[in-house]
């Protein structure tokens, strides 16, 4: 295992660590994010979360450079009553998700790489 992925194993399973620096604050909250947003919808992921962490979530993003998370995150927000516009609404916002983060989490783990290889004093060291 790589460093760059034990780095990533540290912010899913330790919220990015004992003194996290600021690569690994922005890997946990975005990876917090979209834990949520695979498993129950872009929706549940911002009910889930305060707006402080959702403001660090999109941090997170734009930290590894996932352009046009906002716009998805702001829809999200303002999800309206009618249960049909609702639903529609959702599957709208779950699509534009997956379009915009591609290929899931594989390509949030080569940014994730990427990033840890180009800056790795961004990150905490490994105990």
């Amino acid at each position: 295992m790589t460093n760059a992925d034990l780095t990533w194993n540290r912010a899913c399973l330790e919220e990015g660590g004992a003194q996290p620096r600021e690569g690994d604050a922005a890997l946990f909250a975005m990876l917090r994010f979209h834990g949520l947003a695979m498993n129950g919808g872009v929706c549940h992921a911002v009910e889930c979360l305060a707006p402080a962490e959702l403001a660090e979530a999109i941090h997170g993003y734009e930290f590894y450079g996932v352009i046009g998370i906002v716009p998805i995150v702001d829809a999200a927000q303002n999800v309206p009553a009618d249960d049909d516009e609702a639903g529609e609404l959702e599957l709208r916002l779950d699509a534009e998700y997956a379009a915009t983060v591609s290929d899931g989490d594989a390509a949030l783990v080569h940014r994730c790489h990427e990033h840890f290889a180009a800056h790795p004093e961004q990150y905490a060291p490994l105990d």
